[in-house]
């Protein structure tokens, strides 16, 4: 809900003279100015060892250490990006795992610490046996046995809402005709939404299969946002 929605309501609903100092004064917009300072108050930083850090400004310590280059290569660190919930209390940390792997960190603001929240792609079984199902179904398909792995992608799109993100899982593989021994390509994709509990945890509450074109598009797409 933004200010300015915020405002009118309480305009319409609490009838004073001064609806402005009602708002001022309410629980949701001194919520709203403390989402909005802890998102200005942290900057993204890349140490002297590589590491990518979330930060507050006026601080040399970290708030969050996103990467680690003796575990995580310097990969990660490179290609991380961030999207933020609305509210600022969650993040997630997209990034290049290694050379046909990308995944996912979350992050969730509880009290005055941050917190790793569950990680996609192993919390997401439901997802990961629909790829499995589709993978096998293209496979028979295409009357071969293994599928060489190209790109294998578990990230988040988007926040729907403070609590709520869309992310994407897809796959792309090569295999040999079965008739042909032609090269081709087999493309899994599934569209899921995720809504966080607000006690360290989250639950898929949505999934939608998607046909190789869409399942492209979407990758293609998230890759230049």
């Amino acid at each position: 809900m933004t200010a300015f929605f915020t405002f009118f309501e309480f305009f319409e609903t609490t009838g004073g003279l001064d609806p402005y100092l009602a708002y001022a004064k309410s629980k949701a917009h001194i919520r709203l100015r403390r989402n909005r300072r802890v998102h200005a108050q942290l900057e993204y930083r890349v140490e002297d060892d590589d590491s990518a850090v979330l930060a507050r400004s006026d601080r040399e310590k970290p708030v969050i250490k996103l990467s680690d280059p003796e575990n995580d290569g310097s990969l990660k660190t490179k290609t991380g990006k961030l999207i933020w919930a609305p509210d600022s209390q969650r993040l997630a940390f997209n990034y290049q795992a290694g050379g046909k792997y990308y995944s996912c960190d979350l992050y969730e603001l509880t009290g005055t610490k941050w917190k790793k929240l569950p990680d996609l792609e192993k919390k997401a079984a439901a997802v990961r046996k629909l790829m499995a199902r589709a993978k096998q179904k293209q496979l028979k398909e295409a009357g071969a046995e293994s599928v060489n792995p190209i790109e294998d992608v578990w990230r988040v799109l988007r926040w729907i809402d403070n609590d709520t993100f869309e992310a994407l899982a897809y796959s792309e593989g090569g295999v040999a005709m079965r008739d042909s021994g032609e090269a081709a390509s087999l493309i899994t994709g599934v569209l899921f939404t995720v809504k966080c509990d607000n006690r360290g945890n989250w639950n898929i509450t949505g999934t939608r299969e998607l046909n190789e074109e869409d399942a492209m598009k979407m990758f293609e797409e998230s890759e230049t946002e």
